[in-house]
């Protein structure tokens, strides 16, 4: 009798000791810190006009007050290819990068592996390149801002560790150029309003 209460006490002891170590798999609180592979989309808004494409990467850190809300900072950076058609290109390429502030909201609780979000922005934008003139090489860059919106989904491999995938989109506005570290606002007529996108796959640490 003694050695079946024993034994029962061990395998009671095992169930709740499994169940503790699977009760949490998930926790999004505390800080948190995320490098991601991105690929990058950019179209001006009016008739006619192409999207324009390319790839780079982005690092995120934030703070989860709690497992449900995260406050974060997001810099993406990209190497975009000029549309084809755009014959008076300096260069095949620009670099444009994206700086996101914004509220992340978690979905499910600790107890899941899969934990969708949605989120929100505010986006600074710039497109940086150098092209040459008149034998002199040139540094321009056009800049602006915007709101994004997004989410994705988080895969906890432990509670800590998760591989994240995400989706953003934001819409905005060119309103600045900077030549050779002069800046200069641009008319209401040479403003260029844009829409971008992004998709994000990395991996997000939360110490």
């Amino acid at each position: 009798m003694k050695r079946t209460i024993g034994l029962s006490a061990l395998v009671a002891g095992a169930l709740l000791s499994a169940g503790g170590a699977s009760a949490q798999a998930s926790d999004n609180s505390g800080f948190m810190l995320n490098l991601h592979l991105a690929g990058n989309g950019i179209t001006p808004l009016g008739e006619g006009t192409e999207a324009e494409t390319g790839g780079g990467g982005g690092l995120a850190i934030g703070y989860g007050f709690n497992d449900r809300i995260i406050l974060y900072l997001n810099v993406d950076a990209a190497a975009v290819e000029y549309d084809e058609d755009v014959t008076s290109a300096p260069d095949d390429t620009y670099d444009l990068v994206h700086g996101d502030l914004g509220v992340r909201v978690n979905f499910g609780h600790t107890g899941l592996k899969l934990r969708p979000y949605i989120n929100a922005a505010f986006t600074g934008i710039a497109a940086a390149e150098t092209y040459e003139l008149v034998g002199e090489d040139v540094d321009q860059i056009i800049s602006g801002g915007g709101l994004t919106v997004g989410g994705g989904l988080q895969y906890f491999f432990s509670p800590k560790l998760a591989l994240d995938l995400g989706l953003q989109a934001t819409q905005g506005a060119f309103t600045q150029v900077t030549i050779d570290d002069e800046d200069e606002e641009l008319g209401s007529e040479d403003v260029t309003a844009f829409t971008t996108s992004r998709v994000q796959l990395g991996v997000s640490w939360h110490p």
